[in-house]
């Protein structure tokens, strides 16, 4: 088959989207597909084309501010050009996806769209704003009703959180994401962390890794910080922080200054490589996954390989995805962050045996839905 996936982003932007259409579209061509990718640019360095491990990218130039909406307009020509050429366009939110969904219509292509997640009401805890919490809602919406041929989730609750915004349900599936297995190439502790902030060998370090987007939950960590260092003396939170999106980078960062005035925080650049980025998570004593809402979770299924304990809220797919080690505690609250925390110190924390979630059943999935799509569309 030809497919075009029409994204916001793709790699090497950081993120989970970004890591899961960039494992799905490499294997996809391992299988013998024809994959394209057409995805927003606002790094000079990357090139406008270029193949990456057998995938066609076509990076398309924005302005930095507001690159969603202007990749939504500046990308609709070649989105269209492409559509007529492949058999199955995929898409997910939210720039990308209205020029998707009008050029595989006026192309006569089968549309798949991947559902990350729906916050719905929840925008209103998570922006202050209300005006800006009704428009991102609607928008939502909006992007993801869309008539499509189908929907994927990439969990059970956020596809029933797409079905009470009365997405067809009979048009709709759940494919869990894919979570690197580490069976073939388990990660040792080699004390590179603790090196690199220059720790005590028994400091425990607790640790967040990922975006500060606003749903992530990080300033409610950040707020428990001193309750956990009065019972906790060699306590330390290092936060591996992307610095998109800025503005929230931004805030994050002011809510640690006000809070090193009783502990210790550290903030280390994000790191690309999947490996690197382990042996710094190892090194830690738990990893905390403070998140106000997760529609798959991939930072927490990603820790539970890594057999770190995990503290994590109930918010949204986390109970499904969470495993081994943990501790769950309610979304929103700083108190039960630190309490949990606290208790991690102690060794204290629940098991349950380890899930895995295979890349190999992922691609096949997505193959099985492109090939339904397509023996529909031909049927018409």
């Amino acid at each position: 088959m030809r497919i075009l996936f029409v994204l916001d982003y793709y790699h090497p932007h950081i993120g989970g989207g970004e890591l899961i259409f960039q494992r799905l579209a490499e294997g996809l061509v391992e299988r013998g597909h024809t994959v394209k990718v057409i995805a927003s640019n606002n790094i000079k360095e990357l090139p406008k084309i270029e193949s990456l491990n057998g995938v066609e990218i076509e990076r398309i130039s924005v302005p930095r501010s507001g690159e969603r909406f202007f990749f939504s307009i500046l990308g609709a020509r070649s989105v269209l050009r492409n559509a007529r050429q492949v058999d199955i366009v995929h898409t997910s939110a939210y720039g990308g996806a209205l020029t998707a969904f009008l050029a595989a219509r006026l192309a006569g292509r089968p549309i798949l769209f991947t559902i990350h997640e729906v916050l719905g009401k929840l925008w209103r805890q998570v922006e202050g704003n209300p005006i800006k919490a009704f428009s991102y809602q609607l928008i939502e919406w909006v992007i993801t009703s869309l008539p499509y041929d189908y929907w994927v989730a990439v969990s059970d609750a956020t596809l029933k959180d797409a079905w009470r915004i009365r997405i067809d349900k009979n048009k709709s599936i759940r494919i869990y994401n894919g979570v690197d297995s580490l069976e073939d190439s388990p990660v040792q502790r080699s004390g590179i962390l603790r090196k690199v902030i220059d720790s005590e060998k028994n400091d425990f370090i607790y640790l967040f890794f990922g975006r500060p987007g606003i749903t992530k939950g990080l300033k409610y960590l950040v707020h428990a910080v001193p309750e956990i260092q009065k019972v906790i003396p060699s306590s330390r939170l290092v936060l591996i922080l992307s610095d998109q999106p800025r503005d929230q980078y931004r805030r994050i960062c002011e809510e640690i200054t006000k809070e090193q005035r009783f502990a210790r925080v550290d903030i280390l650049p994000a790191i690309k490589n999947k490996h690197d980025l382990y042996q710094y998570l190892v090194d830690a004593n738990c990893i905390v996954i403070p998140s106000i809402t997760e529609g798959f979770g991939l930072s927490a299924a990603e820790a539970c390989n890594l057999r770190i304990p995990v503290v994590t809220t109930r918010a949204g797919s986390l109970p499904e995805v969470v495993s081994g080690s943990h501790l769950f505690v309610e979304s929103g609250s700083s108190n039960a962050l630190a309490q949990a925390i606290i208790r991690v110190n102690h060794r204290d924390w629940d098991e349950t045996p380890l899930k895995t979630f295979s890349w190999v059943d992922t691609i096949i999935n997505y193959e099985t839905v492109y090939k339904m799509l397509l023996e529909t569309h031909i049927g018409k």
